[in-house]
């Protein structure tokens, strides 16, 4: 761990005292642990959000049928834990711009393109959308999964392009887990695009079944990003106060 840290944050005793946060070698491996800290705990709550998610979503369909606990529905448990995730995100990347001079508009823009699809999710507006669209389209509610990413490339692109440019200046681990994030997510996004078949009114057993792992993936996902940028504001503030 000491020679981790001492590749992530430079040759420590030449820092100088600031304010008793790391002015010598142990106190820099300590910040290196603590940023190490929060991409675990991150790693361990996508996992374990993910796996509950698609074990209590399937034993729903089997044996409850509740609303707040159906993969597939709005306004579940579900919903509300990836709209926290992805608050994270936008809560991360504002923190990293408060605190942090360089890059400040670049993470303004990821807090309010993470915090635009939080509150999109909170409040079904694409679905909204979609459902105004659809009929003028001439085209099943089927449809709506296969269009809403459509109308929301622009955003989606630019999410996906500030988190890539976080990723390139950022230590391996971060990088890791922010490329990790986004894949988990395009995976949800294409599966839901690929269940659209099967994604109509009624319930089956091929959406029912798509639906947990889809909404796993964009959980997970958004765990994964979240914990990186946190991670990311917390190692860029330390590196700030040893420059100063």
């Amino acid at each position: 761990m000491r020679q981790e840290a001492e590749l992530e944050w430079g040759q420590p005793e030449r820092a100088g005292r600031v304010g008793g946060v790391f002015g010598n070698r142990t106190d820099t491996v300590h910040a290196a642990r603590d940023v190490d800290v929060v991409l675990s705990v991150g790693a361990v709550l996508a996992a374990l959000g993910a796996a509950l998610l698609i074990l209590i979503h399937l034993g729903n369909a089997v044996f409850l049928d509740a609303l707040v606990l159906n993969a597939n529905g709005e306004a579940t448990v579900w919903t509300w834990a990836s709209v926290v995730a992805a608050a994270a995100v936008a809560q991360g990347a504002i923190l990293r711009a408060v605190f942090v001079r360089a890059g400040r508009r670049m993470f303004i823009a990821l807090a309010l393109a993470a915090g635009f699809l939080s509150l999109d999710d909170l409040t079904v507006l694409h679905e909204s959308v979609i459902g105004r669209v659809l009929p003028q389209l001439g085209l099943s509610d089927s449809w709506d999964s296969v269009l809403w990413p459509v109308l929301y490339l622009p955003v989606l692109g630019v999410t996906v392009l500030l988190l890539l440019v976080v990723a390139r200046d950022s230590p391996a681990r971060i990088r890791r887990f922010i490329l990790a994030g986004l894949a988990l997510l395009a995976l949800a996004i294409l599966l839901e695009i690929g269940s659209a078949p099967w994604s109509g009114a009624e319930e089956n057993t091929v959406h029912t079944i798509e639906g947990g792992f889809e909404e796993a993936a964009e959980l997970a996902g958004w765990i994964l990003l979240a914990a990186a940028v946190l991670a990311g504001a917390l190692r860029d503030v330390i590196v700030q106060a040893r420059e100063r």
